[in-house]
């Protein structure tokens, strides 16, 4: 049955469904039914002598050997097992199936019983506890299946009969298969049966083999005798025990089933009826032998998992981390670990029995006593010990059932290594450290930053409060330092607490603030790393201020400025940039910088790249390209590589403009727009270059000074404006009419065909002048003098040119004005002779080559001198005098003359006045003053100046003023009169009627 099952109905009960089970089910339910015949048939062939049902007893030690089959099936194998053994048909079937529920209930109680002691082979209990289950397997369950079978008896059947039958079969089956099932394993039979162990096993089932049959077949009461063999067996363990109780029921069942068929003689015959219970008396003979071998197995386990508790103990101890010893009452040694005496120095056995005098010596053990003695009053310990360099954590445990404490010690030097080592590491920190009791936020130590930090002592800072220093970390609840310390143990490290330092002066500051734990064992405190940030944040300020001070000027500079990155996307752009591109800032950030700067060269070539500066044009949507100037510059970091660029335009349009403006004013007249002198230069070098035919024209205004000097500057404003408009409608486009200066015209004239052509265009240039001008409602009349030199026939080169064109306009006026005149040779030897003049002049005023002649003014008839004129003459270097007539009028025109009058002047005062300190008579002196370079204040000024300086009364001075000067100032000349006559200087009229 037990093989079968254990090869068929080896199922979890939380393993395969019932469909599953089911051909273990059927393999079991043959084979409960096969050992059930065979057990009725056992007692038919014996007569009643082998009553012993061992069905139920294989179903319940296949449970105790497989512990793990769903008891449901067991249940269900022995109840379909009985109806299957009962045969087909059923002859009372109500008995077959009480039968079976008998069996099956029986079944269920054995199973929960070895539920409830577990007596599996790899779980075995004690002994009380396996005989315990033994004998409620052998009797309760029995008891209750016999009873349940007796209930319904077959016909003619004594229930009492049945019960007693049924009981003791059961009960005789359970009891010779069950502890066989519980005893047996491989390792037990084999380790049974192998050398010495097995030749022993095997003399004691032979003897009790032996001894069981001659007892039964010859003694009259051979039971006691019976128990022998098998007390003898008792000390081989359990199942040699069982085995030979098998074996010796066995042969008493044999013997006895002989004896009642008479085959072997018998005490008292074969009808004795004391053979048919012959196996119960022998199962009782049994139960001594195994109770003993229970018993002293029970035993024996027990001392071996002393033993190997105590190997376990000692190899524990031996390997523990820690000293170990254990004293007695009379604080002597009873146990030292391994570590402890190598500690030491010494064996185990120099250490058990001593005392801590003896081990460590009498100074350490009179340290100790006092700690020792409290264990043994029962009060743990736990101190800390200094021997030597080591530092010991010691603890003390009372053993009050065995009296004595045990002691452990753990070597936690590197513990006060470690700590000096943190506070090296705490003093050597650039912030203020604090380690702080997370319960009480108080400050348990503190290093040489935090003194400085906070402006106090050590002393003064442990034990405090933290939020005595560090102003809102009191707001930090435990949830809030939690967070803070999880969020630094998942990112590496945690958010910056912000907070506000205290002084102990009061002074207050920003900190920043970063907890982490520091754990040691169970122990938990908190590290807090302060840093003082006031430095940092004015710089951040200062930074942030220099920041927004850049972005003003950046947006407030009339250049436009963008940023990019290094793939040329734009980064950043001022208002100016927006405005000069027409996009946005949101609308360029992170577009390609050739999409927002749209950039031609000014011949309106694309770019292949930005570098470097230059101008260009700058498309915008739907306005007018701008002229720009831009200058592209790389943006580098600290390591000179680069990290994006910047672009700065500068919106040129204006200037440009300006420019052109300007070019155009340096070429033509500010006041007629006509081209300047510059222009003029320009076109007349070009037209001799290309060997062309033409003629150079001088204009000049007659008179025009008496316009400026009558009516003004602006009406002589307004008057050559129109002049010049009258000129340039005159001549062609492709002539020039250029303005020099002044009343001062010069046209060039480049395609003549005729030299002739000249005249023509000069009498239109006289005759367009000379017809009236009205201004401001009043008629003007201007007229013009002309001087004409032609190229190439007088000359190719521009200063050649114009000397010419000067020279034939001096001519003109000469021969009357409002005429013209061609330049000719004659004229230019005149001009040579007249500059020749004008040289010699100058040298001779600063040689001083001038001198004065006196001539007397005669009182006729009386003869008498009234006074004397000065007359300026010029004694040339080759000895001739030069008279007036020739260098007087050079003079004036040059303007020699302002120097000329003024040495006169102050000549013939000085020389007066000489005369008079001589003892001469006084004599009045006449001196003939110019008014070419007209200015009443300074003659005034000079006059004054003169008599001042040589101290001659101003009535022997006489201002002599040609009559034809004076009327060409009007109200001028009449203010240098009476300015005159204030001095006391006489005034008289030269050339009177002479126009």
């Amino acid at each position: 049955m037990g093989t079968a099952v254990a090869a068929g109905v080896d199922a979890r009960r939380t393993g395969p469904g019932v469909l599953a089970m089911l051909p273990q089910l059927a393999g079991g339910v043959v084979l409960f039914a096969l050992a059930a015949v065979l057990a009725l048939g056992m007692r038919r062939v014996s007569e009643g002598t082998v009553s012993l049902w061992i069905a139920n007893a294989l179903v319940a030690g296949y449970a105790v050997r497989k512990p793990a089959t769903p008891r449901s099936l067991l249940i269900a194998v022995t109840f379909l097992g009985t109806l299957l053994s009962a045969g087909f048909p059923w002859r009372y079937p109500a008995a077959v199936i009480a039968a079976g529920v008998a069996n099956a209930v029986e079944i269920a109680i054995v199973l929960a019983l070895f539920r409830r002691v577990q007596p599996g082979s790899d779980r075995a209990p004690d002994g009380i506890r396996l005989l315990t289950g033994l004998a409620i397997a052998v009797t309760v369950a029995p008891a209750v299946s016999a009873l349940i079978g007796a209930l319904v008896p077959g016909p003619g059947v004594d229930p009492q009969a049945l019960f007693a039958s049924w009981f003791f079969a059961d009960a005789f089956g359970m009891f010779v298969v069950l502890p066989l099932a519980w005893s047996y394993s491989r390792a037990g039979g084999r380790e049974l049966l192998r050398g010495r162990r097995g030749a022993e096993f095997a003399a004691c089932a032979l003897a009790a083999v032996v001894v069981s049959f001659a007892t039964v077949a010859y003694l009259r009461h051979p039971y006691a005798l019976l128990a022998l063999p098998l007390l003898l067996v008792a000390t081989r363990g359990v199942l040699a025990t069982a085995i030979c109780n098998v074996l010796a029921i066995a042969t008493v069942l044999a013997v006895t089933s002989l004896q009642q068929r008479g085959l072997l003689p018998s005490t008292d015959g074969p009808g004795d009826a004391a053979l048919r219970f012959a196996w119960f008396q022998a199962c009782v003979s049994a139960v001594g032998p195994l109770v003993v071998a229970v018993l002293i197995a029970d035993r024996d386990r027990e001392r071996s998992q002393a033993v190997q508790a105590g190997e376990r103990l000692q190899v524990i101890t031996d390997n523990l981390p820690a000293y170990v010893a254990e004293f007695g009452p009379d604080l002597r040694y009873r146990f030292v670990n391994r570590k402890y005496f190598t500690w030491l120095g010494k064996s185990p056995g120099s250490l058990l029995g001593k005392t801590p005098a003896d081990a460590l010596g009498e100074d350490v053990a009179r340290r100790l006593r006092p700690h020792m003695q409290r264990a043994l009053d029962g009060e743990p310990q736990r101190f800390e010990f200094r021997l030597g360099s080591q530092r010991l954590d010691v603890f003390y445990e009372p053993m009050p059932q065995s009296g004595g404490f045990v002691l452990m010690a753990h070597d936690v030097t590197w513990r006060h290594e470690a700590e000096r080592r943190f506070r090296k590491l705490l003093e050597s920190a650039p912030d203020a450290m604090l380690l702080l009791d997370p319960a009480t936020r108080r400050i348990l130590l503190a290093n040489r930053q935090a003194e400085a930090v906070f402006g106090c002592a050590r002393d003064a800072l442990l034990e405090r409060p933290v939020e005595r220093f560090v102003d809102g970390f009191d707001r930090l609840d435990a949830a809030a330092v939690h967070a803070h310390l999880e969020a630094k143990s998942v990112r590496g490290q945690g958010d910056v607490l912000e907070l506000t330092g205290v002084q102990a002066g009061g002074a207050r500051f920003p900190v920043e603030v970063v907890l982490s734990e520091l754990r040691s064992g169970d122990d938990v405190q908190l590290v807090a790393a302060i840093r003082d940030v006031s430095a940092r944040r004015r710089t951040e300020r200062a930074l942030q201020e220099e920041r927004e001070r850049a972005q003003v000027t950046l947006d407030s500079i009339g250049d436009a400025v963008i940023t990019c990155d290094t793939v040329q996307r734009v980064t950043s752009m001022n208002p100016i940039a927006e405005a000069m591109t027409g996009l946005s800032r949101t609308e360029a950030l992170g577009r390609l910088l050739h999409d927002v700067l749209r950039l031609k060269r000014v011949d309106g070539s694309a770019f292949a790249s930005l570098t470097g500066s230059g101008a260009a044009m700058l498309d915008r949507p739907g306005e007018e390209p701008l002229h720009v100037e831009y200058a592209h510059s790389p943006i580098t970091d600290g390591g000179g590589h680069v990290i994006g660029g910047v672009t700065v335009l500068r919106d040129v349009s204006e200037v440009r403009a300006m420019a052109e403006r300007m070019s155009h004013l340096a070429q033509h007249d500010y006041l007629t727009g006509l081209p300047n002198r510059v222009l003029l230069q320009d076109r007349l070098s070009q037209a001799i270059q290309h060997d062309g035919h033409g003629a150079v024209l001088f204009v000049d205004l007659d008179f025009f000074k008496t316009i400026n000097d009558s009516l003004g500057h602006p009406v002589g404003d307004r008057v050559l404006q129109e002049i010049a408009r009258r000129l340039s409608g005159v001549v062609s486009s492709d002539d020039t009419v250029s303005r020099q200066g002044g009343d001062e015209f010069v046209l060039l004239l480049t395609r003549l065909a005729d030299p002739s052509d000249a005249a023509r265009v000069a009498e239109r240039l006289i005759a367009a002048i000379e017809a009236p001008l009205d201004i401001d409602g009043r008629a003007l009349h201007v007229s013009a003098s002309v001087g004409i030199a032609l190229f190439p026939e007088d000359g190719q080169d521009i200063r050649s040119l114009t000397k010419q064109a000067d020279t034939a306009l001096y001519h003109a006026k000469q021969g009357g004005r409002g005429r013209y005149s061609y330049f000719t040779a004659v004229m230019s030897e005149r001009a040579d002779q007249r500059l020749r003049l004008e040289g010699e002049l100058r040298s001779a005023i600063a040689r001083e080559q001038l001198f004065l002649v006196y001539q007397p003014k005669m009182v006729l008839p009386e003869r008498r001198v009234s006074g004397m004129e000065a007359l300026v003459r010029w004694r040339h270097p080759d000895g001739h005098v030069v008279p007036p007539m020739d260098f007087i009028p050079v003079a004036e025109e040059t303007g020699l003359i302002l120097g000329i009058d003024d040495w006169v002047l102050r000549e013939a005062c000085r020389q007066n006045r000489a005369w008079i300190d001589a003892g001469l008579p006084e004599t009045p002196i006449a001196v003939n003053l110019s008014l070419a370079r007209f200015d009443p204040q300074r003659v005034v000024g000079g006059i004054a100046r003169a008599l001042s300086d040589t101290g001659l009364p101003p009535w022997l001075l006489e201002i002599e003023i040609t009559e034809s000067q004076m009327l060409g100032h009007g109200d001028r000349a009449e203010q240098l009169i009476h300015g005159i006559r204030r001095l006391g200087v006489r005034v008289s009229v030269d050339d009177f009627g002479t126009g």
